[in-house]
C-alpha cells in the first residue's frame, strides 16, 4: 500500500500594488522582499527530490478570471518548464492577481 499524496501543494499569490501603476511594485506572499514587475523575477520549485529525475510544468494563471495570464502585449505567458523560472519584466498588468503552480513529477518513483 503507498501513502504517495500527489496533491501536496503551496499557493503563493503575487500581490500588484495598483495605487502605483507605473512602479508596478509588488510582492510575493511569504517573501521578504518588494520587487517591480517591470522587471523580471524568478520562482524556484523547492523541492526535495532528486532534480534529474524530476519533471516540471508551470502554470500562471489571472485570479479574477480563472484563465491563463496574458502579457500586457495581450499574449499568453510563457514560463520555462525547469525547477527555476523567469518571468520577463513588463508582462503582468496593474490591479491584478496572479497565481503561478508548479506540478513536479518524480519520474524515478513516480510521485
Amino acid at each position: 500500500m503507498s501513502t504517495k499524496d500527489l496533491n501536496l501543494g503551496v499557493t503563493k499569490w503575487v500581490h500588484i500594488d495598483t495605487a502605483s501603476p507605473n512602479a508596478r511594485i509588488a510582492y510575493i506572499e511569504g517573501c521578504n522582499r518588494l520587487f517591480s514587475v517591470n522587471n523580471s523575477f524568478e520562482l524556484e520549485a523547492m523541492i526535495v527530490t532528486n532534480v534529474s529525475y524530476a519533471k516540471f510544468n508551470w502554470y500562471c494563471t489571472d485570479a479574477s478570471t480563472g484563465s491563463p495570464c496574458f502579457t500586457t502585449s495581450y499574449s499568453y505567458i510563457t514560463i520555462a518548464n525547469t525547477k527555476k523560472v523567469t518571468v520577463d519584466g513588463g508582462q503582468l498588468f496593474s490591479n491584478n492577481t496572479y497565481v503561478f503552480k508548479v506540478v513536479v513529477l518524480d519520474e524515478l518513483s513516480q510521485t
